[in-house]
């Protein structure tokens, strides 16, 4: 009998973007895909009888992002780093802004996460998909041109949305 309940697995990841034939395979991976959830609350707290002390708390939302460092340069880690504007991996393409003005939740794409077969991940969860991801505001998209392997970091803000009047951030199967 094992002594804890243990899970380790890869995932896979896929970007799908509003009109793309396909999703596209983001690469491998230096560390894997890691979400991060952040719990937003007003604290209750500078009263005159407890001082600065945190007393109570409001429950005001969480916000949640997705990051990853892909070690391979292809589209579907391209277009999910860079969503106003296709650039493309090789070949003749440039980079410009897009159409200034739109939202977010237009442009987001549905980046999913899917357990490698044979894992321990197989099935905790089988796969997680994240149906408005949008890079995140303030994240500066960077990658080196050397002789080294070429990296390109990402974090992106998965937006919540309406499914049949249950709000959702993503899901799990």
């Amino acid at each position: 009998m094992a002594l804890g309940t243990f899970i380790a697995g890869r995932y896979s990841a896929t970007y799908d973007p509003p009109g793309a034939p396909a999703a596209a395979d983001m690469g491998i991976t230096e560390e894997g895909w890691e979400i991060q959830i952040a719990h937003s609350k007003e604290l209750i707290q500078g009263t005159d009888a407890y001082g600065d002390m945190v007393i109570d708390g409001i429950w005001r939302g969480l916000n949640v992002h997705l990051q990853g460092n892909s070690i391979e340069w292809k589209a579907g880690i391209l277009n999910a780093l860079l969503p106003y504007q296709t650039y493309a991996p090789t070949g003749a393409t440039f980079l410009g802004p897009g159409a200034i003005g739109r939202l977010d939740s237009d442009i987001a794409g549905t980046i999913i996460l899917s357990s490698t077969t044979g894992t321990p991940a197989v099935a905790t969860p089988a796969s997680i998909t994240a149906t408005y991801a949008i890079i995140a505001e303030n994240f500066d998209v960077r990658y080196l041109l050397n002789s080294k392997l070429r990296r390109s970091p990402g974090r992106w803000r998965l937006l919540p949305y309406s499914d049949a009047g249950t709000i959702k951030i993503l899901t799990a199967t």
